[in-house]
């Protein structure tokens, strides 16, 4: 999927095409990251939602 996606990019050239296969090595296991909860206590979602 990542290289027919490489090939169908406009302005693909040589050196966007060395930077994605660079990317692929240094990337090439998918990772989840979870985001930190915003929002801590029955208060501050009435203050965030009152806005």
């Amino acid at each position: 999927m990542c290289k027919l996606l490489l090939y169908l990019t406009y302005g693909y050239n040589r050196l966007s095409k060395d930077a994605f296969r660079a990317s692929l090595a240094m990337f090439s296991k998918p990772a989840r990251q979870h985001a930190l909860p915003r929002i801590s206590n029955e208060t501050e979602l009435v203050n965030y939602m009152g806005r």
